[in-house]
């Protein structure tokens, strides 16, 4: 990976290309440009404050008059680093940009996001799926939609038959989600289970938490606190160096076992027998199934602090002919209770420990990736170049922001793990 210096911070022959609406270009009076990915995100979002600087639109009257803005035009961004890398984004018009106070100068607040939030909102999904929930994912992005853009999905170990019954096909991506389990865990089944549907400038991804877990790290950052001048200090073994770092331990105990993220409980209920089983789940108990970030995840010694009621799916959407279908109408359609705790305690676990850092524009990073974060060790000798193991180590990047302005261009990190400690 190139290396990334603090030299690309200052005035710039990059940036911004392109910024238009309905063909018509406004970036020479944009003065702030965001660009916005986050796991907890259905689409990337760009955000930008134009200044009236004399562009003309249609009938010679300026660009958001004359074509008239109203809202749900189509737009285009384009942008680049210091290393050449570009992001390109075809996106709409989310909002009738609000405007300055001024009768001289039009200032406009302009929010972009992906036309599948749009088309979202235009259909429903009436039909019924049978399989893996990856396929179904894959089905509903394409088929409902209508989706172009590349499609990077997980394979999931678990099928999940079940009705559209006319819900919105993101909320049935989400839902699915929480009820898929990773291919690549079989041997962890019962143990671990969750995914993210998000977008980054690559396309649209359903990743399963261990898998981010797992990957390598795309970028190795530390922050020193000293200049890098230009480059010629980054410490060897490092791609950049962050010019701001702020930690936040977010385990919060008592949330966390108000929430079950270290032990709960299921109750599943049989309406055909009227008998019903409790199973305990202790996420001591599933250390070995978990792909950790960090060292040690701060498991508690409790008994389950958290309860869930199920029925249990018995003869429902069985697949097959009628008469096999006839045959599997005893057999349960989903096993809740391998699933979706476990879900529940992974979805809580990812966001214990989480850092931002702000660093020199890079648009190779991507929300899902993992990258490798170091920090001084706080002691009293401070010539000690003495990593920080606590809180160095590998991260998954849970949002990110590039903001352009006519004097800098950065990127800022929200970083976050399971556990903590430097492996």
């Amino acid at each position: 990976m190139a290396r990334v210096t603090t030299s690309q911070t200052g005035p710039f022959s990059y940036g911004l290309n392109e910024v238009t609406i309905e063909g018509v270009g406004i970036h020479p009076g944009i003065i702030t440009f965001c660009y916005y990915e986050s796991l907890l995100q259905d689409s990337i979002v760009v955000t930008a404050t134009y200044a009236d600087s004399g562009v003309r639109g249609p009938g010679g009257k300026n660009v958001f008059e004359g074509l008239p803005v109203v809202g749900g035009e189509k737009t285009k961004v384009s942008f680049k680093d210091a290393n050449g890398v570009t992001i390109n984004a075809e996106l709409f018009l989310k909002n009738n940009p609000t405007t300055g106070d001024r009768t001289t100068t039009g200032i406009y607040n302009l929010i972009m996001v992906s036309e599948e939030i749009r088309e979202n909102n235009r259909v429903r999904v009436p039909i019924r799926f049978d399989g893996q929930p990856s396929d179904h994912v894959r089905q509903i992005l394409t088929e409902y939609l209508k989706t172009t853009k590349n499609l990077d999905i997980e394979d999931t170990l678990i099928p999940r038959n079940f009705y559209g019954a006319n819900k919105k096909p993101i909320y049935l991506i989400n839902w699915l989600a929480q009820h898929s389990v990773p291919s690549a865990t079989s041997d962890a089944y019962g143990k671990t289970a969750g995914f993210f549907y998000f977008e980054t400038s690559e396309g649209i991804k359903f990743k399963s938490i261990d898998f981010l877990m797992g990957q390598e790290p795309k970028s190795k950052i530390i922050y020193n606190e000293t200049p890098d001048k230009r480059g010629e200090k980054i410490p060897p073994g490092y791609d950049t160096t962050a010019l701001s770092y702020h930690k936040s331990n977010r385990n919060d105990v008592v949330l966390k076992e108000e929430i079950g993220a270290y032990a709960n409980r299921i109750v599943n209920f049989n309406p055909f027998d009227f008998l019903y089983e409790v199973n305990v789940y202790n996420a001591q108990e599933f250390m070995g199934a978990y792909t950790l970030a960090g060292k040690t995840m701060p498991v508690q010694e409790t008994d389950f602090t958290r309860t869930t009621y199920y029925l249990r799916d018995i003869g429902t959407l069985p697949s097959g002919t009628t008469q096999q279908q006839i045959e599997k109408s005893k057999e349960e359609n989903f096993k809740i209770s391998e699933i979706r705790n476990q879900a529940i305690m992974r979805y809580n676990q990812l966001f214990i420990s989480q850092i931002s850092i702000t660093i020199p524009s890079d648009y190779t990073l991507h929300v899902g990736d993992t990258v490798r974060f170091d920090a001084p060790s706080q002691q009293e000798n401070l010539k000690n170049d003495d990593v920080d193991k606590q809180v160095g180590g590998l991260y998954i990047i849970a949002a990110l922001c590039h903001y352009v302005t006519p004097k800098e261009c950065l990127t800022n990190l929200t970083l976050v793990r399971d556990s903590f400690g430097r492996k």
